[in-house]
């Protein structure tokens, strides 16, 4: 092999390792959540308008008024977070840039949205840890079977399941988001706190559970394939709104 083909192969090897390091991860776009609050008093609330990458108007928009969120329904299925807190929504977003729209995840397609006051840009991970995983038992069942993984990755011998029981409700705290999993810890029983604590526990409250919780088994579920939630929203709740 003469020196100028070895040349041009190492520059074609180098070429080739410069384009897997810059292209964007599969990830890219789930690492932030934006969150839409009620930022008015008066009875017409708070108007979100969206727009298309070009800059023309998307045809749905969002509304958030006293009493909770107004959405059409073609929006509303392809909304993140829909009415899981009190009067807001929550879109996965793109990291936000100084004086530029953010781009939003509305169901599979990147949408734009001024970046006002009344959103805020969290981290994934710290928007999930403001709520607690406790899988919901539907009406009229008395258990529930959960999948899920002693590492976050799809091995059926590291796979098992875990019964949540009308009897005895299971809380998970989420410790860790890793790309398309989610690390839970097992909670203590907290019920006893609630006798010092009138309505929400404190964020003192929690931090001390949370301790008490660090030697308890740790899993992992897959919580999201692509742009598909796994894991239903209705199974977890804000710490600080639960009574």
């Amino acid at each position: 092999m003469s020196k100028l083909t070895t040349a041009l192969l190492g520059l074609l090897i180098l070429f080739s390792s410069s384009c897997r390091l810059l292209k964007p991860s599969k990830d890219m776009g789930y690492d932030f959540v934006a969150t839409l609050f009620n930022g008015k008093v008066e009875a017409d609330g708070m108007h979100y308008l969206i727009k298309n990458l070009d800059g023309t108007m998307y045809n749905s928009n969002v509304v958030l008024v006293d009493g909770g969120p107004s959405v059409d329904s073609a929006l509303g299925e392809k909304i993140f977070v829909f009415y899981w807190a009190n009067e807001a929504y929550g879109f996965f977003c793109k990291k936000p840039q100084k004086g530029k729209p953010l781009q939003i995840l509305v169901g599979d397609e990147w949408k734009l949205l001024n970046h006002t006051q009344s959103v805020r840009v969290d981290s994934t991970i710290k928007f999930f840890q403001r709520y607690m995983y406790s899988p919901k038992i539907e009406k009229g069942q008395e258990s529930r079977l959960v999948n899920v993984y002693l590492t976050p990755r799809e091995d059926l011998s590291q796979q098992f399941e875990i019964r949540q029981d009308s009897t005895e409700i299971k809380h998970f705290f989420v410790r860790e988001i890793r790309g398309e999993w989610m690390k839970l810890q097992l909670c203590i029983d907290y019920s006893s706190y609630f006798a010092v604590c009138v309505g929400a526990l404190t964020t003192e409250a929690w931090e001390e559970i949370s301790k008490h919780s660090e030697s308890y088994p740790i899993y992992w579920i897959r919580w999201r394939q692509g742009t598909k939630l796994l894991t239903p929203l209705s199974d977890f709740y804000d710490k600080y709104a639960y009574y």
